[in-house]
């Protein structure tokens, strides 16, 4: 029901589809529930996720950028009308929410520096397999209404979610909001 397994549509192409393939045995089950074994999901797919949270079950549909603002400051992007759900309740996104902030401050706040935005996110860690380190994952979005912007971070054989993708995340999100480091 989050469209982990769908495609998505962004600026005109179209993402791969994700897969889940179920187990037969137990111990494959116990690490296909915690998104390892065969499964696969396509960023853009965490991406859309990630805003409907959010957006309390809305948001924009995900679109490539060649660029936000001139000089000035003065917007020049088209903001999309299009929005993407995933049929959750308000109060779910608002549960996730909190819970993706308190990982953040409670979790990540001393490996990775958000300056004083509101962020919340969520690390992941997924096998590479063939005995390559994993590839790091960080998702997550601002709670700060003049940055309404969501984000993933997939580093290939980056490691556990925060000693890569969590960095990145952080000087993407403190450049994304000319925070000064």
């Amino acid at each position: 029901s989050a469209g982990l397994l769908r495609s998505v549509e962004v600026s005109g192409m179209t993402s791969a589809t994700g897969s889940f393939t179920f187990p037969g045995r137990d111990n494959d089950l116990g690490w296909a529930g915690v998104g390892q074994f065969r499964n696969l999901v396509n960023p853009c797919s965490e991406l859309t996720l990630m805003g409907c949270i959010a957006g309390g079950g809305k948001a924009a549909t995900p679109r490539l950028l060649e660029s936000v603002t001139n000089t000035a400051g003065i917007p020049i992007a088209h903001v999309s009308k299009d929005t993407s759900s995933i049929g959750w309740k308000k109060s779910t996104c608002e549960r996730l929410t909190k819970m993706m902030h308190d990982n953040v401050v409670n979790k990540y706040s001393e490996d990775l520096d958000f300056g004083k935005l509101n962020v919340c996110a969520k690390s992941g860690t997924a096998e590479g397999g063939g005995g390559k380190r994993p590839h790091s994952w960080f998702v997550g979005f601002l709670d700060e209404p003049d940055y309404p912007y969501a984000f993933v971070v997939l580093v290939e054989n980056g490691g556990w979610g925060t000693e890569a993708a969590g960095n990145v995340a952080a000087k993407l999100v403190r450049t994304a909001c000319e925070i000064e480091e």
